[in-house]
């Protein structure tokens, strides 16, 4: 069954802990804005809030407020309505942390700034609420799944891998696999928390946590390469 849109802010923040952007709340109900952004805001708040299998295409289209031909004159179908939202929150998530620049910083200070953005983008309800969405669809949905992937994570063990390249050609550092140590090091990084976080368990207190850590599991991963 549809839900309106004040019972979609609620369901949003009961199932993902997070709130829908003012930005989202304004396009799902303003009629001024345009058809497709209409239909791609209310998809995502209906998917993220109560998720893909109990999303119909008549929900979206009484949440948009839009006519059901509209829909499908702009999107093919579900598969398709989800693969475009993928497409715009991967877009948001990686204008929102700035991995450049950090080829002037020193090996140390360059993999905090990358630990510290990783674990910002990790727990953001949006990259949640994708992992949890592609987690059984990625079969279907390959390149939504690498455009999340690469968007959550693997950017972040490339820059890892780029600054551990930089080190051992200035020999601070001794690794023969910088990509592969990128990836422990995202690992070390992130821990148990998209665990948890995907688990829907209350992760507040663990991510304070891990952002204060960052530096000291800088310091243990760079005496591991010595």
């Amino acid at each position: 069954m549809a839900r309106d849109a004040a019972a979609w802010v609620d369901a949003w923040g009961t199932t993902v802990n997070v709130k829908p952007t003012e930005a989202d709340q304004r396009a799902c109900r303003s009629r001024r804005t345009p058809p497709s952004d209409r239909i791609l805001a209310s998809a995502k708040c209906l998917f993220f809030s109560l998720g893909y299998d109990a999303v119909s295409i008549d929900a979206v289209v009484k949440a948009a407020g839009v006519s059901k031909a509209t829909v499908y004159a702009r999107f093919q179908g579900k598969d398709h309505l989800l693969r475009c939202v993928i497409a715009n929150e991967c877009q948001v998530l990686s204008a929102s942390e700035c991995l450049g620049g950090l080829d002037a910083l020193g090996v140390r200070r360059a993999l905090t700034e990358i630990g510290t953005s990783y674990i910002n983008t990790m727990i953001s309800g949006g990259a949640i609420s994708m992992l949890r969405l592609l987690s059984c669809r990625s079969v279907r949905l390959p390149e939504s799944a690498q455009l999340l992937y690469d968007t959550v994570e693997g950017r972040f063990v490339h820059a890892a891998a780029e600054c551990l390249e930089r080190a051992v050609k200035s020999r601070e550092i001794n690794v023969s696999d910088t990509w592969l140590f990128a990836t422990y090091f995202i690992g070390m990084v992130r821990g148990d928390l998209r665990t948890r976080a995907l688990l829907g368990f209350d992760i507040h207190h663990h991510v304070d946590e891990a952002r204060r850590s960052v530096g000291e599991t800088v310091g243990l991963f760079m005496k591991s390469m010595k």
